[in-house]
């Protein structure tokens, strides 16, 4: 998805539905459960769902009844989660259920097959009700017609009384073409992670990127008896697949202005913006910070940094938490969480200057759609009513703690989950880390202002490209201009491939401007 500056503020979601008189609950109870589990053929036509009570709690006995057929679910990439699916399902409902897994890579090859604007291709391609995906495939789904946008019934009903910061991150990752298209299981964000007693006290203090510089390139008293044979001082995940994330996540204060939607893409011309200032800053500091990395920086994920700060082998790390399989042994140490460093200056790509932010713009800018999982409503469904209240049912705060907690590729989705966050870290011992995980999280998404990872068609290309092009900076095989102006003319001939007109109509739909 382009770069894009998202308005936050956004309303909170009501919990409860209305009461009603006894008689009438049970009556539209009894016709609800003919309509889904009567034989009738539903209509996809989501104006024909946008009906009956709107949002709200779900009762699993009254919208859910025993039905012949099995709900058919496939998750993308996410074992734990699968298994949890599939175990919270059958012990709380009569209803079967088949839970299968699927690679991205084959997703993103059945989706390649897809004839855009031909119903006929898109049936057949992945038979199912539900599809759990990342957020950054919203958009290769959406234009290739694989999913459903969210009836008004099925989406957690708003209230002018207030917004929490969870609800705005969640509806803004299931928009596309400013419509809803999925129901939400929680997105981890990019975090720094560190032992406190091995940086002075200043780094707790530390809002921008060169001040976050500065501390890890000192040396600090009283850490001596750290190896440093056996410790590293920074680590980063640089590996393939993450190390254009990381670009992404480390240019968003510098590339954020708060006058322009997009700063990956010229709006209309669709050209790259990659290899603009913003862009080479974060790539010249992430290989300036490589060099207090491991030998094998090129080879850091996420959660390899997480483990590697967990078990004191790094002093400091870019990452969120995972668990992992000593994760709640004695061979940890503890470690503190703040939020990602920003910048005092943005980039403004029409004037091309460097500019001052004012009081009022934040420093720290978040970004949207790094990981996680959304759960859409396939196209190829029978039972389009049922499939939506399955994820009701998933995404439920009754369902949710124990559906998603756990599984690195998401975080805590709603501010009731704080007090078992240690989940997503180890053990019960936890509990004060997991409360600051989640104060992180809510922080992150309090301002008005954020951006995203690419979601455009596509996406998997681009940033292949632009993994390319950081990793080749971080070996010294090119400058960071020179990599990515070659990462900029890999985008452009994506682009050309695809189509200019199909990928600016994308482009347009993902910053809800078409």
């Amino acid at each position: 998805m382009p770069t894009l500056a998202v308005n936050l503020d956004m309303n909170f979601w009501l919990a409860a539905k209305c009461r009603r008189q006894s008689y009438r609950r049970w009556w539209c109870v009894a016709c609800f459960l003919l309509f889904l589990f009567g034989g009738c053929e539903p209509s996809t036509n989501n104006d024909d769902l946008d009906n009956g009570d709107r949002g709200g709690s779900i009762s699993q006995d009254a919208d859910l009844p025993s039905g012949n057929e099995a709900i058919r679910v496939w998750v993308v990439d996410d074992e734990l989660l699968a298994t949890n699916i599939q175990r919270e399902w059958q012990g709380r409902t009569s209803v079967a259920i088949e839970v299968k897994q699927i690679a991205e890579t084959e997703l993103l090859e059945k989706l390649a097959s897809t004839v855009i604007g031909d119903p006929e291709s898109v049936q057949g391609t992945i038979e199912g009700d539900v599809l759990i995906f990342p957020p950054r495939l919203m958009g290769a789904l959406a234009v290739a017609g694989w999913i459903r946008q969210a009836p008004q019934w099925a989406q957690p009903r708003k209230t002018d009384a207030g917004h929490t910061p969870f609800a705005q991150l969640t509806e803004r990752e299931v928009q596309w073409a400013d419509h809803s298209m999925a129901l939400h299981f929680g997105s981890p964000q990019f975090l720094f992670a560190y032992h406190p007693d091995r940086f002075d006290k200043s780094l707790a203090d530390a809002s921008t990127w060169g001040q976050v510089q500065s501390t890890i390139g000192r040396s600090v008293e009283g850490v001596e008896s750290v190896d440093r044979e056996q410790s590293v001082r920074f680590v980063q995940p640089l590996a393939e697949g993450w190390a254009g994330r990381l670009l992404v996540a480390r240019a968003a204060a510098y590339a954020l202005h708060r006058d322009h939607y997009s700063a990956m893409f010229k709006t209309q011309s669709m050209d790259p913006l990659g290899q603009t200032p913003p862009f080479v800053r974060a790539l010249e500091e992430i290989v300036a910070d490589a060099k207090f990395g491991p030998a094998n920086a090129t080879d850091i994920t996420p959660a390899a940094a997480w483990q590697m700060v967990r078990t004191g082998k790094a002093d400091s790390a870019i990452t969120w938490p995972h668990m992992f399989a000593n994760a709640s042994n004695s061979g940890t140490v503890a470690v503190d969480l703040m939020r990602l460093p920003g910048s005092s200056q943005m980039y403004d790509p029409v004037d091309q200057q460097w500019e001052d932010r004012q009081n009022d713009d934040s420093k720290q800018v978040p970004v949207l759609a790094t990981e996680g999982r959304v759960g859409s409503v396939l196209t190829s469904t029978k039972d389009v009513r049922g499939a939506w209240n399955c994820l009701r049912l998933l995404t439920d705060p009754q369902w949710i703690n124990d559906v998603s907690a756990g599984s690195s590729n998401l975080a805590p989705v709603n501010s009731g989950q704080v007090d078992i966050a240690y989940r997503w870290i180890g053990s019960e011992s936890e509990r004060s880390l997991g409360r600051k995980y989640v104060q992180l999280l809510q922080q992150n998404l309090a301002r008005g202002t954020a951006l995203s990872q690419l979601r455009l068609p596509g996406q998997d290309e681009y940033m292949m490209a632009l993994d390319h092009a950081v990793r080749a900076a971080v070996r010294g095989d090119a400058s960071p201009q020179q990599a990515l102006d070659h990462a900029a003319q890999q985008w452009r001939a994506i682009t050309n491939r695809r189509g200019i007109d199909v990928q600016h109509s994308a482009n347009l739909h993902d910053l809800n401007l078409q």
